[in-house]
């Protein structure tokens, strides 16, 4: 191997002269007369923070063959001077036709500023090999910036910028799907405008999901332009006995009854009608009434969920479902019987009043009252 330097653009040096062709991807820029470096870095995956740097070795323009040399990658602020902002671990590789191939891995050191690449080359037959040759630095393209989206990364604006983070979604555009285990999702903070602005022509501007914790938190005023929707989610109200009370007076100016929290008997010899209140959360829509009996008896009871529009002069009554008990003599029945046909199932608080009403047998029907539970769905703020 002709070991003579030959005379270039820079300045003349003693001893050897190691270069690095890269084979594609960052462009190029001249080292000397007739030599150029072009970088391919390649990601890996989600496999860390390390990326795959290829490369090739050239000696005076002779491509280095089987034989060891050491490459160490340092990362840089500036194309030159500056601060180092990391290293990675120096590596031995044995280039065929010169050509080789390395894992560099800086951490998490690509936060939004401009980086360099600086490689330090010692091979074995290097007359400077216990120096080595430090080449010149290289600009880093913006790929290798998808590391600052692997987990654990983090993405700071020191611009003086309102955004720290920011992703635009249109109709042909994908955005990166950001999962935490633990903690947050996306973080989004700013001492003076917004933390986190979402916005979409089609799809979801913001998206929050989490199986323990709030899908999306704010720790201050939430500002939404545009129709505010929700998933629907199932609910419940439960009304005990102990809420009903008898309907009218009878002539004896009282209604004996027994009505002891857990449940509700008719204790007169007449059929009577006792009433409780409920209250429902504006737009649900009422899914299914559920009343819990004790049945004894060859009569049936029943309960009656209705709406009164208060509007209305008339004061216009409306049933919206209802549900009978089912028991004889013979068979003495502690169950739950259902009704899913509901009818005026959306609830609305600004004209409607809503209430049960039960009706009981006389005293001498074994009938008893324990409860109701109403299951609605709704799609407003819980």
């Amino acid at each position: 191997m002709n070991r003579a330097l030959r005379r270039a653009h820079w300045p003349a040096i003693a001893g050897a002269i190691l270069a690095l062709i890269l084979l594609s991807g960052m462009g190029s820029r001249s080292l000397a007369e007739g030599i150029q470096v072009q970088g391919l870095l390649s990601p890996q995956g989600n496999a860390g923070t390390a990326f795959t740097y290829q490369g090739r070795i050239l000696f005076n323009g002779t491509p280095v063959d089987n034989e060891l040399c050491s490459v160490a990658p340092t990362l840089w602020d500036a194309e030159s001077g500056g601060t180092q902002i990391a290293s990675s671990s120096q590596t031995i590789v044995r280039p065929d036709h010169g050509f080789f191939k390395m894992d560099i891995d800086f951490g998490h050191a690509f936060t939004g500023a401009e980086r360099w690449l600086q490689l330090h080359v010692a091979c074995v037959s290097d007359p400077n090999a216990a120096q080595g040759t430090t080449l010149p630095r290289i600009r880093l393209a913006p790929v290798p910036y998808a590391l600052g989206l692997v987990p654990g990364a983090f993405v700071q604006d020191s611009s003086g910028a309102n955004t720290a983070f920011s992703a635009t979604s249109g109709p042909n555009w994908t955005l990166p799907l950001l999962i935490a285990t633990k903690v947050a999702g996306l973080w989004g903070d700013s001492r003076f405008n917004d933390g986190v602005i979402g916005t979409s022509q089609q799809g979801n501007g913001v998206y929050g999901y989490s199986e323990t914790g709030k899908a999306v938190y704010a720790d201050g005023d939430a500002h939404i332009e545009g129709n505010l929707t929700w998933k629907a989610k199932r609910s419940a109200v439960s009304v005990s006995a102990a809420a009903f009370i008898p309907e009218q007076l009878n002539d004896a100016g009282n209604v004996p009854y027994d009505n002891e929290g857990y449940y509700l008997k008719n204790e007169s010899n007449t059929t009577e009608w006792f009433v409780a209140p409920v209250q429902l959360p504006h737009g649900a829509v009422v899914k299914q009434l559920d009343v819990a009996w004790h049945d004894g008896s060859d009569e049936t009871a029943t309960l009656v969920l209705r709406r009164v529009n208060l509007l209305d002069s008339s004061r216009t009554v409306d049933t919206m479902g209802s549900v009978v008990s089912v028991g004889d003599h013979d068979t003495v029945r502690d169950d739950v019987r259902t009704d899913d046909t509901i009818d005026f199932a959306t609830i609305d608080n600004e004209l409607y009043t809503y209430y049960l009403e039960v009706r009981l047998p006389p005293n001498a029907e074994d009938i008893k009252l324990h409860g109701v539970t109403i299951l609605y769905e709704i799609t407003g703020p819980y």
